[in-house]
């Protein structure tokens, strides 16, 4: 690899206090979960939450793609919309990663599975 460069899956180097983990346990450095929040911000109709969950949250678990819940008050459309937008600055912004990013505006309501578990396991950036 040359000197400067980065793996295809490896978290974006930096400062030894951006690549510290968000909090214990959480395979997701602070930087990374920034620009997560910042992308959400920007992004998705305010206010926006966004859980992280899935293999990212379990500390013995190797690899793993990003997997993301967004709770935003809109409609289908523009959720979807968001979300697509959301998914390409995030791999331009943390490297060619694999993002599943799930967005809802009634999380309570969505019966999908991968929201009830994101709302059950999940840990908000």
């Amino acid at each position: 690899m040359v000197a400067g460069s980065r793996s295809r899956h490896s978290e974006p180097q930096g400062e030894p206090s951006d690549r510290a983990p968000v909090r214990e346990g959480v395979r997701l450095s602070a930087r990374s979960a920034a620009l997560v929040r910042q992308v959400v911000r920007e992004v998705f109709p305010a206010p926006a939450r966004v859980l992280l969950f899935g293999s990212r949250l379990r500390p013995d678990a190797r690899g793993g793609d990003l997997d993301l819940l967004v709770i935003a008050g809109a409609d289908r459309e523009t959720l979807e919309r968001a979300r697509i937008r959301a998914v390409a600055r995030l791999q331009l912004g943390l490297g060619d990663q694999h993002i599943d990013l799930v967005a809802t505006s009634d999380p309570e309501r969505d019966e999908r599975a991968v929201v009830r578990e994101a709302l059950q396991t999940g840990a908000q950036l």
